[in-house]
């Protein structure tokens, strides 16, 4: 009886086995596509070579002059700043600080005396600015009217020097001195200007010519020396300036600030060939 079970259980056996032995088991399809993805990039990493390395230069130097541009930011800011409280101190005296008078740049200063318009000199061509608040020194934009600075020596009161006054912006139509005899003021009286120095970027590009008295720019040495005064220069407020004269006020000080769109630019500029690198080379 129980011979005749095994006898019947064993072929059972025997006809699994085979079945299992006839299995064929592959491998996952998804290791086979990782496998795939592995060597795609074992090969774009066999590609990194000098060229690559070369192209990299790219975004390296997009980064570091964004991280110049953030510390040329930083520097204008504060040098905006800078212009801004000078330019709203208090006047202080011309002649008490004659001693420091080359780093008082852009600060308003007092003094008294009379011009001599004998002397007067134009730098021409200038543009009208029309500042909507002049003490805070905002909202300057120049006009369509255009014409030229006057600048003319001053005679310090009780002292034996001339300085250098530019009284400020008067139309073409306006540049000889007959047709705007209101304002030849003649009298001692106090006047408030912003001390300033040779405009030396525009003096390299724009010549003077003190032998033709053809001026283009402010240089305040060569005028100095072209009509005998002392080598200090003002612009002089449009507060103090004489009704019928030239428009004072004429000193700009707004700086431009687009070093933000810069480093948005910069950046971006870093990231996208970033990736492109990475693509190419390694994904």
């Amino acid at each position: 009886m129980i011979s005749r079970q095994f006898l019947f259980v064993r072929p059972y056996i025997s006809n699994q086995l085979s079945v299992f032995r006839n299995v064929h088991i592959s491998k996952p399809l998804c290791q086979s596509k990782n496998r795939a993805f592995t060597l795609a990039k074992r090969n774009k990493r066999d590609k990194v070579d000098s060229g690559a390395f070369i192209l990299l230069i790219i975004p390296v130097s997009a980064f570091a002059l964004g991280c110049w541009q953030v510390s040329r930011r930083t520097w204008k800011i504060n040098l905006i700043e800078k212009l801004k409280s000078r330019t709203q101190a208090e006047p202080i005296s011309l002649l008490e600080n004659l001693d420091i008078l080359p780093d008082l740049e852009y600060y308003p200063v007092h003094v008294r005396g009379t011009f001599d318009h004998s002397r007067e000199i134009l730098i021409q061509p200038r543009s009208r600015l029309d500042f909507a608040d002049f003490e805070k020194q905002s909202a300057a934009r120049p006009l369509v009217t255009t014409g030229a600075h006057v600048i003319t020596p001053f005679r310090v009161a009780n002292r034996n020097f001339d300085i250098l006054v530019n009284r400020g912006f008067v139309p073409f139509e306006l540049r000889d001195p007959s047709t705007r005899r209101a304002g030849q003021i003649e009298d001692e009286h106090e006047i408030i200007g912003l001390l300033r120095s040779t405009d030396t970027l525009n003096a390299v590009w724009s010549k003077n010519e003190p032998e033709n008295n053809v001026w283009r720019t402010r240089d305040v040495a060569e005028m100095a020396a072209a009509i005998k005064t002392a080598p200090i220069f003002i612009d002089e407020i449009k507060s103090t300036s004489v009704p019928g004269g030239p428009i004072g006020s004429q000193t700009n000080v707004q700086l431009r600030n687009e070093h933000l769109s810069y480093i948005l630019t910069w950046f971006s500029l870093s990231a996208l060939t970033t990736m492109m690198w990475l693509r190419k080379y390694v994904f």
